[in-house]
């Protein structure tokens, strides 16, 4: 059975036999966790715009309520503050 193979192959292996060096080039996966590193970006986006649903619903049901939106700003800083507070604190407290 005959196999036809690409341009960049036939470079790679004229460069084998020449001799070069070569970095080894990033896998597609890894053997710790090939899943998880491969579609990190793709899962965090996807949980970002989870957030951001569940931001939107409770915004919805704050203002269908009667909540004043100066209110609600307000409350969403203190409360972004507070969870961003513990992380800034371990995560940076040997910087200074």
């Amino acid at each position: 059975m005959f196999f036809q193979t690409s341009a960049c192959e036939e470079e790679e292996e004229e460069e084998e036999e020449e001799g070069s060096e070569r970095k080894p080039m990033a896998s597609t996966t890894s053997n710790n966790g090939g899943f998880c590193t491969r579609f990190k970006p793709h899962i965090l986006m996807v949980l970002a715009q989870i957030g951001y649903t569940f931001l939107y619903f409770i915004t919805e049901a704050s203002f269908n309520h009667g909540m004043n939106p100066n209110v609600y700003i307000t409350y969403r800083h203190i409360v972004s503050g507070v969870v961003m507070f513990p992380f800034a604190y371990f995560l940076e407290r040997y910087l200074i």
